[in-house]
């Protein structure tokens, strides 16, 4: 019927009832006998005129509903079942109500139930009570079945369904429904049995008829289960994926952060290639083949030191933990495998650089680990050794023996002196200094290769700290120092040179983590003063008197050393700027004789090297870098090589010169004080060479963008970006890193060169990770919530790509934060033994001392994040305490509340190890088997009071990341709230939808759970309907928990308001 037609029949209708002045009851008579009417002989007119009693509003519509379902009984009528299932097709998809009222929206529930359970009842009765043979039956009940399957493959119906099944009052036995399919199922086999003494029985059409209905018990398990989010990845672009983010982990593990654990590296490796969307398969291969990029394409011997130790012993040792940790399946790693054996190029590559068969040995390893058995290991090899037969060049990697110039026997041996060290760590001092010297003080990267291993076993702290108290120990000539006294000098110069080595090596070691009392020492002061005055740009001064300098410069230019054996070595070092202002003075005045006087200074260096180390690191920080500096540097070099280094007798020389090579290559080879070269950009891209980087330099601009472009354009971020990364990290200039880096980002309206790029910045951030992602958040969320003409001018990609990024970077930031804080907890628990060690010696000292001593309030915490709560032991002691302390406890009370809600809520500090440990990961990031979600393995509840008092936290809190993110949060509320820039709006649109659609994980739910607001979601769909699907919102919440339940019931509600679904 037409509109015209509908509107006629309407006017005719009422005027009839008008004109006739019909009663209240003869109206609702006339009601009931239109909607008999309807039931047994449906026709257009009666349907008609039964929906103009809802029109006019004589008939509710949910009357109406009930009295086409209610006790129905025609069902031998398969016409009238027919026409009125349509109907309530038709009804149903264009049904609404009040979704702001929960008794509106359990009658909706109802409602939908009612249908179902209709349609299921009219097929039991058709099947069960008449005859399934006759034409008319089935036709009804293929129409019910149709019907039912269309109707509960929709997630809204669906949705309502299970929610009155599960909370109805009386509940919906779910058992019977089960028991009425299984009925079905039953007695049609009895009717649709294929006989072939059945002739009048089309035996095809019955066994399509039996596969419809066979299939009926699953959608009533379906229903029973309630309704799961598909799965709907975002499709950037239809080139393959490119995945930079796990080779930038691997440079970043391996070269740099090295320190830590195993455990670790294999936990932020996996939770970040899970967040991005990486395949664990993909995931393996990257941490198989970055080692070899790396050993291939750097030429840093220091690096290829330590990547030989990641590749050679840590990778085995962290595809373990992936696997038997971690849950990574060893299919998976199967799969890498196969697909690294046939990588021929850069196998062929490394090996023949290496000398060593890599597959082999790590086949080998693998087996040994239980990772893979005999038979893969046997093909994988074969496959290897086939492509290895085909090349001469590589023929003597077939031999059993490990060549003896191998990386692998390097590898092999550091391991041993790394044994033999261990043993003699608890041998006297004298004996352990021996053997240190013997294997470490060597300069082709032994020394590099042993801490590496040290790292890898959590043993360089315990070391170096071993080194750090022997060198304290030799500053001053006591009479007590026991053997050590009679060799003081030589002792304090081994140990200042290693120790040298290691900061330059593994710059985020701290040694006097369990011994804050050594950073008084001489050589951690030196220490301190070096890396401020590269900081700061300032050059290292002495106070010393200029006449005392002038003699002991003399003493220098005749080659005698100017200290003797009893000296305080701290006033030797503190001397060695004031000396080396006099030479460079003369230097720079041409003064004759002037390179016999550096040849004779240098002379004496050789008896005490560690000075040698000092002036190299007091010429690094002369500001501004002159010619002068460069050519005095360059003298400096060129008689150290070729009149003092070949004639060297000592092994703590060659080794000075080698502990300070990077400094001393800094200010020979670069120009200074001159701006970076700039190179085109094509250019660039083809030598993807970044210049070399000295400790703590600060990089520029220009730098910056090179770097990003080759990281880029290689695919990974190369360990010369990483370093150069590094520096803006450890010099404070992270945020012209990241702003800069952005912005090279905005410039490009490529997508799948964009999400390429945004995984590998994200992937350098872990560099420092709380630190440094909370920075990137807050930079987005100024570029996007603020008006920049750039980005709505320039590229309309960026919102998409912006969201996705901090969508990302707030869940690891999450996780980042739970390991810091599992860190610190670890190094409390190391001081406070380190502190009971040091209380029990001084009371074993003072047994005879009557009074008890002082208790300290707090243990000594870590610099990332200050107590708030000192207490001192005046207040303690006062009698009465004043107004001021009150309110300070009552503060303190506040602040340690808000601090506990935030470790129960979001970090599960209050719970066990193992809980903690669970990340809560599916097998991988988005199913394989199923376009559909399963259900988490536990129900996540939400939590909105975690941080409703948000002014307090910002205030008081000391957690970096928890402030950013709850800022952030509520800054993309405010958008919603009060929309102002269409761009801002459209980035809030693509977060809520990466929030629903980024893979899952523990920390993923503590940001849907925990921080975000359900409200934000009601309120995005007020504004932008179409932001998210019901199945995200099937994605965000879990059905399980009623509350959650109840949200997702309201926000389908809304949606059909706004005709969004």
């Amino acid at each position: 019927m037409t509109f015209d037609d509908s509107y006629q029949f309407l006017v005719t209708f009422f005027d009839s009832i008008r004109d006739q002045n019909f009663s209240d009851n003869e109206i609702m008579n006339l009601c009931k006998q239109s909607i008999n009417e309807t039931r047994i002989h449906p026709n257009e007119e009666s349907i008609n005129r039964a929906e103009s009693l809802v029109v006019s509003g004589l008939l509710n519509e949910q009357k109406l509903l009930t009295s086409y379902t209610f006790q129905y009984k025609h069902w031998n009528n398969s016409e009238a079942v027919i026409v009125i299932c349509k109907k309530l097709e038709n009804i149903f998809n264009t049904l609404t109500c009040d979704y702001t009222n929960a008794l509106e929206r359990y009658k909706f529930c109802a409602r939908a139930f009612d249908f179902f359970s209709w349609m299921l009842d009219g097929i039991r009765y058709s099947i069960v009570k008449l005859d399934p043979l006759s034409p008319s039956i089935q036709s009804s009940i293929k129409y019910l079945l149709k019907a039912l399957k269309e109707f509960t493959s929709k997630p809204f119906f669906l949705l309502l369904i299970y929610t009155y099944i599960h909370h109805s009052q009386p509940k919906i036995n779910k058992e019977i429904l089960l028991s009425h399919a299984n009925l079905i199922v039953k007695e049609s086999k009895k009717y649709f049995t294929i006989d072939k003494n059945q002739q009048h029985i089309n035996s095809e059409n019955a066994k399509d008829f039996m596969d419809s209905l066979i299939v009926l018990p699953e959608i009533i398990q379906k229903v029973i289960n309630g309704p799961r989010g598909k799965v709907q990845k975002t499709k950037y672009s239809n080139l393959p994926e490119c995945h930079p983010g796990v080779l930038t982990l691997g440079t970043i593990f391996s070269c740099f952060n090295v320190t830590e654990s195993d455990l670790e590296v294999a936990e932020t490796i996996l939770i970040f290639s899970h967040t991005v969307g990486i395949s664990r398969a993909d995931m393996l291969f990257d941490i198989l083949q970055i080692g070899p990029l790396i050993q291939v394409q750097d030429c840093h011997s220091q690096r290829n030191s330590l990547v030989e130790i990641f590749v050679y012993l840590r990778v085995p040792n962290i595809l373990k933990l992936l696997i038997f940790e971690l849950g990574v399946k060893k299919e998976s790693l199967l799969l890498a495998l196969k697909r690294f054996v046939k990588a021929k190029s850069l196998l062929n590559t490394v090996d023949l650089k290496t000398k060593s068969h890599l597959v082999k040995h790590w086949l080998k390893t693998f087996l040994e680990l239980d990772l893979i058995n005999v038979e893969e290991c046997e093909n994988l090899l074969q496959i290897r050794n086939s492509e290895i037969q085909t090349n001469s060049s590589l023929s003597f990697l077939l031999d059993e023996k490990i060549c003896d110039d191998s990386s692998l026997k390097k590898v092999k041996l550091a391991e041993q002196i790394t044994s033999i060290i261990r043993k003699f760590m608890a041998q006297e001092d004298e004996k352990f200094l021996a053997i240190v010297e013997k294997f470490l003080l060597t300069t082709d990267g032994m020394m590099e290769r042993v801490m590496a291993v040290m790292c890898a076993t959590d043993e360089l702290r315990d070391f170096a700290l071993r080194l750090a108290k022997i060198n304290q120990a030799c500053e001053n000539h006591l009479i007590d120092m026991g053997p050590l006294r009679h060799n003081r000098l030589h002792v304090f110069d081994t140990t200042f040179l290693l120790l040298i080595r290691i900061k330059y090596v593994f710059k985020d070691l701290r040694i006097t983590l369990t011994q804050p009392e050594l950073d008084q020492s001489r050589f951690f002061s030196w220490w301190s003063v070096y890396e401020k005055g590269l900081l700061e740009k300032s050059p290292l001064t002495t106070n010393e008197n200029k006449d005392i300098l002038l003699t002991q410069y003399n003493i220098l230019k005749s080659a005698k050393p100017f200290w003797n054996d009893t000296d305080e070595v701290g006033s030797i070092i503190d001397n060695i700027p004031g000396i080396g202002d006099l030479i460079f003075d003369d230097f720079r005045r041409g003064w004759p004789g002037i390179e016999k006087s550096i040849e004779s200074m240098l002379i004496a260096f050789q008896q005490f090297p560690c000075i040698f180390v000092c002036f190299i690191q007091w010429l690094e920080t002369q500001t501004p870098m002159s010619d002068n500096i460069r050519d005095f540097s360059r003298k400096v070099v060129e008689i150290c090589k070729e009149s003092l280094l070949p004639k060297a007798s000592s092994k703590s020389w060659a080794f000075a010169f080698y502990a300070v090579d990077s400094a001393i290559q800094h200010l020979t080879n670069r120009t200074p004080d001159a701006p970076y070269l700039v190179k085109s950009f094509l250019l660039t891209i083809a030598h993807r060479v970044m210049p070399k980087t000295h400790f703590m330099q600060a990089p520029d601009i220009l730098e910056l963008k090179d770097a990003y472009y080759i990281a880029t354009q290689q695919g990974y971020a190369t360990p010369d970006v990483i370093e150069l990364c590094s520096n803006a990290v450890r010099t404070i200039q992270y945020r012209k890193w990241i702003l800069c880096w952005l912005e090279q980002l905005m410039k490009n309206n490529c997508s799948d060169e964009l999400m390429a790029a945004s995984e590998l910045i994200l992937a350098t951030l872990f560099l420092r990770p709380v630190t440094v992602l909370a920075e990137i958040t807050q930079k987005l969320m100024n570029l996007m919530l603020e008006q920049n003409k750039n980005i709505s001018l320039s590229n309309q990609t960026c919102p998409r790509i912006f969201a996705w990024l901090v969508v990302r970077a707030q869940t690891l930031l999450i996780f980042a934060e739970q390991i810091r804080r599992e860190k610190e907890n670890a190094k409390k628990l190391l001081r406070e033994k380190s502190q009971q060690n040091v209380v029990m010696m001084m009371t074993a000292e003072e047994m005879d001392d009557d009074e008890p001593r002082a208790k300290k309030t707090r243990i000594d915490v870590v610099d990332d994040e200050s107590s708030n709560i000192i207490v001192t032991e005046e207040s303690q002691a006062a009698p009465i305490p004043s107004d001021s302390t009150t309110n300070v406890t009552a503060l303190n009370e506040i602040i340690a509340a808000i601090e506990k809600e935030q470790s129960t809520t979001i970090f599960d500090d209050d719970k066990s190890y193992e809980i903690r440990q669970d990340f809560e990961l599916d097998d991988e990031p988005l199913p394989i088997n199923s376009n559909e979600w399963q259900l988490s393995k536990r129900i996540h509840t939400i939590n909105e009071d975690a941080f409703m008092n948000l002014s307090n936290i910002i205030q008081h809190s000391k957690s970096m990341s928890m402030i950013t993110i709850s800022i952030s949060l509520r800054r993309i509320e405010k958008q919603i709230k009060l929309p102002i820039w269409r761009s801002a709006l459209l980035f809030t649109v693509h977060f809520a939808r990466e929030l629903a659609r980024i893979p899952r994980s523990r920390f993923w739910y503590k940001l849907v759970y925990v921080l975000a607001k359900p409200q934000f979601f009601q309120q995005l769909a007020r504004i932008e309907p179409y932001a998210l699907t019901l199945d995200d919102m099937l994605r965000l919440y879990d059905i399980r928990d009623p509350e959650q339940l109840e949200h997702l019931v309201y926000y389908a509600l809304l949606l059909r308001r706004f005709n969004a679904i």
